[in-house]
């Protein structure tokens, strides 16, 4: 027997014995193993629901949202892609690497599962919903909840997954490489004394083990440097040898196309200690610290290809909750949240190395290293009052930030070889020829602080029997940061323009119709730190230099990086003066109607328009000039002010679209089966950027100056039409006529699946370079070829088999400047692959004695093994043009949990 047959023969041997010892055990005839109550306590039913929550979402961001305590927040960057099972969505390919920095988190998942189209049924006025209706998670008040329950009680668990019941995924070459989970952890509730009630959590989460994931990789013939010079050959060596040893292992995918395994190790540490105090009849006092620590050495498929990462967290809460009569209560809170990110190039890392995509990135990225920390100091207070048929609520929160630390672009330096001068990118790699060098020197550290302030009041108003009015008003108040080094002076105004109102109604028609309800709310984003952050870019603390047809081996030439002229030519990050908010309208209609035996049916709409989204263009572009050379080398003598190089200018300059429609069907019991599908159309588009935009990256949308809605209109990156949901619950029966050891063995198992089957994402066909012949030459990627077959405009390119079949490179041609300065192929004009995958889960828990409980549960994700592809080669230049080498989700893993609960 194999190894791997063996221990997967073993394990499944051990967990059938644990499973028969705990059914045999459940009915021994001692009073240690009696039966509780057929009926359980609410706080009992309250805790199996939470010990039964599906795998979580990883949707954070660099400020988490307030509702979701940081205990509960998956910071786990290797599950950062699950969804949960409710969603269907499979674990994402560890070949993406997403960093807990700023919003890409949500942006990967944006792009990848697309969005979930949400009917909020009542806009809370003590609530934020600004991206709701992608199914992102709402903000609420910093109010510490009490812990519910007055008597002892605790749990432990641990849940493992290993490799061996793994599958091997699409691409995979060999078997499963050793790779393990161990994530275990408990808590401990107990009252110190009458009125006082202590919470302990602790958890730690430990990954060790191979990664598995594609890159294109140099060719064995292209392992040697072209260039006859010996100090140039050096360096130029460097860099080929940063690449996997060996030949391409998935030549019949691309050329290049290279499966190999590379070993990473996390680990996750989680504590939570919260106090509740009881004083006299009226008051309860709540103290509560959460603090999360993330390590993560990454893995690496060409040399430094990821950064090593450090993340810590503190969250700190004081509620005070004071009954000032039976229909009014106030809320008051003090709240401090720390979040510290630390990337770090990983050892021996030898980028940043740009090849126009013909080959991996050498790594790792431009804003590597990046030392950061965010203070937020929280202050909110809330009052409820009850009379009659009115509830009104009222509030006050503000949050006084303070961003801090030491953030990059380019200081590395970053080497960019591209389809330039004759030849491919990786022949100018090989000959040491770059096309440009970018390198920022100076001091980045900046100390920003500002204040975000919101007031609501609102009233939920029964008017009738059989009819609900809900009104509020939110105002939003965000100050302008200052900046306490000096070097930094924003010029944009504090916004004090915020309102948003809300109404809801909600109506029982009379007999078998059902409830309608509609709402209405204009919404209120933020100002990201990390947009206004950019500022620390510029001259006269920060120069950021591009050097064109540098010299590798002196790629800086003559500039000195110790005597800096100030009028030395530099990129400029431009914060618009008019900076401001982005704001939603969003509105949507629904109808509930509840058949025969609870079943219900939904009906719904919802739809949104975001403006003043930000949106980063750049000025300053190169141009045309009679007498110059329009090559790569004059970029910087055609720029229109030569004193400067190009300006990336943040505005409000987006808008953004969403309709959708929703039909679902919820059963909640039929015949031991409960069952719950949607089905939902959709249509997202933006005018550039979309609500996850921070204008934080170095994305070029525009192919020029000229910001035209006709190029930059589209699809959103998330957008898709169709989606359909199906998730069901079944519980074994007990079989009566069995034997009664049988039934306890058998019976009250409960299995659930879930299927989603989803559109593919869109996505956009680059030139590839901005060299003349294939870009227009103006210092700038991102450039767009001219279509010449538009019969494959829309195209779903899903399959490796058919995507240069789908995906022709004759269907587009290149551009000549300066005849031509942008191609006519839109934005996002093509679809990767549609999502089809199947999730499960069986589980079991055994009642002892009391409330004392195990469980069981076993977890599939991705039980087909369905591989979700990634987006083909998009750049034209690039021979792996319109080639499918990568998947977005894992093959089949398993997980098994083990929960006992006192």
């Amino acid at each position: 027997m194999l190894p791997i047959q063996k221990n997967l023969h073993l394990a499944c041997v051990f967990l059938g014995l644990v499973t028969f010892f705990l059914a045999l055990h459940e009915f021994k005839p001692s009073v240690l193993w009696a039966q509780p109550s057929a009926k359980l306590s609410k706080e009992s039913e309250e805790q199996r629901s939470r010990d039964e929550t599906k795998i979580k979402t990883e949707r954070t961001v660099s400020s988490e949202p307030e509702d979701t305590p940081i205990h509960q927040q998956k910071s786990d960057q290797r599950l950062m892609g699950e969804v949960n099972i409710e969603t269907g969505a499979s674990l994402r390919n560890e070949n993406i690497q997403v960093n807990r920095v700023d919003n890409n988190a949500i942006r990967e998942l944006n792009m990848r599962l697309g969005p979930t189209a949400t009917i909020v049924k009542n806009f809370k006025i003590d609530q934020g919903y600004f991206g709701a209706e992608y199914g992102n998670t709402r903000t609420s008040p910093i109010h510490a909840h009490p812990q519910p329950y007055r008597k002892a009680h605790g749990d432990l668990f641990w849940t493992h997954s290993n490799s061996i019941f793994s599958a091997r995924s699409f691409f995979q070459v060999g078997a499963v490489k050793p790779d393990r989970a161990n994530f275990y952890g408990g808590s401990l509730m107990f009252p110190l004394e009458k009125t006082m009630f202590l919470t302990l959590e602790a958890s730690q989460n430990k990954i060790r083990g191979n990664v598995n994931g594609n890159v294109l990789i140099l060719l064995p013939e292209e392992r040697t440097p072209l260039t006859q010079d010996p100090e140039l050959a050096s360096i130029v060596k460097t860099f080929l040898e940063a690449y996997p040893v060996g030949p391409p292992n998935r030549t019949d995918i691309s050329e290049r196309a290279h499966n190999t395994n590379s070993v990473q190790s996390i680990n996750t540490d989680m504590a939570r200690i919260q106090l509740d105090k009881k004083i006299g009849e009226t008051d309860n006092l709540v103290f509560s610290y959460d603090w999360n620590s993330q390590n993560v050495d990454a893995f690496q498929f060409v040399v430094g290809s990821n950064p090593d990462t450090d993340n810590r967290s503190h969250r700190a809460r004081v509620t005070w909750t004071h009954n000032w009569n039976i229909s009014t209560v106030t809320q008051s809170s003090l709240g401090f949240d720390r979040l510290g990110t630390l990337l770090l190039p990983a050892a021996g890392a030898v980028g940043p190395v740009f090849t126009s995509q013909e080959i991996a990135f050498l790594g790792p990225s431009p804003m590597i290293p990046l030392d950061r920390v965010q203070n937020r100091f929280r202050y909110a207070i809330q009052l409820q009052h009850s009379w009659n048929n009115h509830v009104l609520t009222a509030g006050f929160s503000a949050t006084k930030l303070q961003y801090a630390g030491k953030e990059t672009a380019g200081h590395q330096g970053l080497l960019v070889f591209g389809a330039d001068f004759g030849r491919s990118a990786v022949k100018n790699l090989r000959t040491g020829t770059p096309s440009s060098y970018w390198k920022s020197i100076g001091n980045t550290y900046r100390d920003f602080r500002n204040w975000r302030s919101t007031y609501y009041i609102g009233d939920q108003l029964r008017m009738t029997k059989n009819l609900s009015l809900n009104l509020g008003l939110r105002f939003v108040a965000i100050t302008r940061p200052r900046e306490t080094t000096g070097r930094s002076n924003l010029t944009y105004p504090n916004d004090f323009n915020n309102w948003g109102p809300r109404i809801g109604l909600a109506y029982r028609w009379p007999g078998f119709w059902g409830v309608i309800r509609s709402s209405y709310g204009l919404l209120y984003g933020d100002i990201f730190p990390v947009t206004f952050g950019r500022d620390r870019l510029n001259p006269p603390h920060n120069f950021g230099l591009i050097i064109q047809t540098p010299d590798l081996k002196n790629p800086l030439g003559d500039f000195n990086e110790q005597h800096i002229d100030p009028d030395t030519p530099s990129s400029w990050s431009i914060i618009s003066p008019d900076l401001s908010t982005p704001y939603s309208h969003h509105y949507n209609l629904s109808w509930e109607l509840t058949l025969p035996q609870k079943w219900i049916i939904q009906l719904g709409y919802v739809g949104t328009r975001s403006h003043k989204l930000f949106l980063t263009y750049f000025k300053n572009r190169a141009q045309f000039i009679e007498g110059i050379p329009f090559d790569s080398s004059t970029i910087n003598l055609r720029r229109p002010d030569t004193t400067r190089l190009e300006s990336r200018v943040i505005h409000n300059g987006s808008r953004a679209y969403f309709d959708a429609g929703r039909l679902s069907l919820t059963v909640p019991r039929w015949k031991s089966l409960s069952v719950n599908t949607s089905y939902w159309f959709s249509k997202a588009l933006d005018i550039g950027g979309s609500y996850t935009n921070t204008s934080s990256s170095w994305e070029t949308l525009s192919q020029s100056e000229d910001l035209s809605q006709s190029d930059l209109k589209g699809v959103s990156n998330f957008d898709q039409p169709h989606s359909f949901f199906l998730q069901f619950v079944y519980q074994t029966p007990k079989g009566k006529n069995s034997p009664h050891w049988l039934q306890k063995i058998l019976g009250s198992w409960n299995f659930s699946a879930v299927t989603l089957l989803k559109s593919g994402t869109p996505f956009t066909v680059f030139s590839g370079s901005d060299a003349p012949g294939f870009g227009n030459g103006d210092g700038k990627w991102g450039d767009r070829p001219m279509i010449v077959q538009p019969s494959i405009l829309g195209r779903t390119i899903g399959h490796p088999d058919e995507s240069e079949k789908l995906l022709p490179r004759s269907a587009f041609e290149f551009f000549e400047a300066p005849e031509r300065m942008r191609g006519n192929l839109g934005r996002n004009t093509f679809r990767k692959g549609r999502i089809s995958n199947m999730n499960a889960v069986l589980h079991k828990t055994w009642a002892l004695e009391g409330d004392w409980r195990v469980t069981f549960r076993a977890e599939i994700i991705n039980l087909t093994n369905t591989p979700q592809f990634s987006k083909p080669g998009r750049n034209l230049t690039s021979p792996n043009f319109s080639h499918i080498n990568n998947t977005l989700n894992s093959g089949r893993t398993c997980r098994f949990r083990f929960h006992f609960s006192f």
